[in-house]
């Protein structure tokens, strides 16, 4: 069942505003697909937003917080690893709602802290990397909350080390939005062009590094950590 505190006219008007907003502060405003997963994310039970690196998906998760945190709904942010979990918190701008899924397992377990779970929107970053039983132990915590849930990943990105797929086995079977406009700060990366590249399963010829400031390039050194620290 969805879940409705906002009118959908006062959902929009309020995603509308955060563009306008992002666009005096940064530079660009939101998408249309942007503004379609962030309505998708706070509307629905359980939604996906699924997408390459340079699609914006970060963007559309400080959206999420900024208009789900308007409707008064309390907003976690997990993730699998604590490398992940502080890219979050910086992009975010907010450390009292990034836990790792372990960490947020952990604190909710305790039935003082799990009464703050108040229609909670429980957004996952890097979903890709959960597994079917992590995933079940966190579902098995919000039981009888009446939460919603964002699924934020990209299905070629790093799968569990553990057992079951989760969300590659959820995504375009629930609510999924696919991104795929790529940003114009990151169109011009050679990371991102060079990316693109393999990912059509082509080949892309990268030189060897001649202390060039910028740009993909191979480093010839030993195998070794302390080795490539010195060569470059």
């Amino acid at each position: 069942q969805p879940i409705r505190i906002f009118t959908q006219q006062v959902l929009i008007e309020a995603i509308n505003e955060f563009s306008d907003k992002n666009e005096i502060e940064l530079d660009y405003p939101l998408t249309e697909q942007q503004k379609e997963s962030v309505k998708l994310s706070i509307s629905k039970r359980i939604s996906i937003i699924a997408g390459y690196g340079g699609t914006g998906k970060t963007t559309v998760l400080k959206a999420t917080v900024d208009v789900a945190e308007q409707q008064l709904r309390s907003v976690f942010i997990l993730a699998l690893a604590g490398k992940a979990k502080e890219r979050a918190r910086e992009a975010i701008g907010k450390d009292d709602i990034t836990f790792t899924i372990h960490g947020f397992i952990k604190m909710t377990s305790n039935p003082k802290n799990k009464a703050m779970l108040t229609t909670p929107l429980i957004i996952i970053d890097e979903a890709s990397m959960v597994d079917i039983v992590l995933a079940n132990r966190l579902m098995n915590v919000l039981h009888g909350t009446n939460f919603s849930m964002c699924l934020v990943g990209y299905t070629a990105q790093l799968s569990p080390v553990g057992m079951g797929l989760f969300f590659h086995a959820c995504v375009n079977k629930l609510d999924t939005i696919n991104l795929t406009k790529v940003h114009r700060q990151a169109e011009t990366s050679l990371i991102h062009k060079l990316a693109m590249v393999v990912r059509e399963g082509k080949m892309s010829e990268i030189k060897e590094w001649n202390h060039e400031k910028e740009g993909v390039f191979f480093v010839t050194c030993e195998p070794s950590q302390k080795d490539l620290i010195k060569s470059i």
